[in-house]
């Protein structure tokens, strides 16, 4: 998958697990607001390693798939992409994902998405993808947006932080014929 001669856009692999973990741990700050689990899976190499398994065994099962997102030619993890919450009855799933804090704004995860929104719809009939964002996340609603992906609801206190009290958060979908 490329059109972007800059950046590679690979399903996870089993040997992505130490770059995951530096990925991670160089953006802890950044991600561990609103994806926890995936900063407390991936605090060190053996965890990752744990993350990794785990992750290529739900691809196996269609139940989600991880792609990375890596610089040419140095191959440096930039960024994930996760399709995940699949529901094959209603062709729906959602995106989530993370940049590292030196691409962001770099319209590079809006590339992304869009490259896979294509695949999905053609190899599993994805019809409905949604992105559910807490409005605070500007740089996500632009993602969205740029998507084309449109404001649905509000959805009251359906994500807690850790420590923290639940939050609102906003559903965007995209819709395909």
């Amino acid at each position: 998958m490329q059109d972007n001669p800059d950046i590679e856009i690979a399903l996870l692999k089993d040997t992505d697990a130490w770059k995951i973990c530096n990925f991670i741990v160089s953006n802890e700050e950044r991600f561990r607001k609103y994806l926890p689990v995936t900063v407390a899976q991936n605090l060190d190499p053996t965890l990752s390693r744990i993350f990794v398994d785990a992750k290529l065994k739900g691809i196996q099962k269609q139940e989600e798939f991880l792609y990375t997102i890596k610089t040419n030619p140095s191959r440096l993890l930039i960024g994930l992409v996760y399709l995940k919450n699949i529901d094959l009855d209603k062709k729906q799933a959602e995106f989530a994902y993370a940049m590292d804090y030196r691409y962001t704004g770099k319209g590079i995860i809006s590339f992304t998405i869009k490259r896979l929104i294509k695949d999905f719809q053609k190899e599993i009939g994805i019809k409905t993808f949604q992105i559910i964002v807490n409005e605070e996340n500007k740089g996500s609603i632009r993602v969205a947006e740029k998507c084309q992906f449109k404001w649905i609801k509000t959805l009251p206190k359906v994500f807690e932080p850790p420590g923290k009290p639940a939050m609102d958060m906003e559903l965007y979908e995209l819709e395909l014929p």
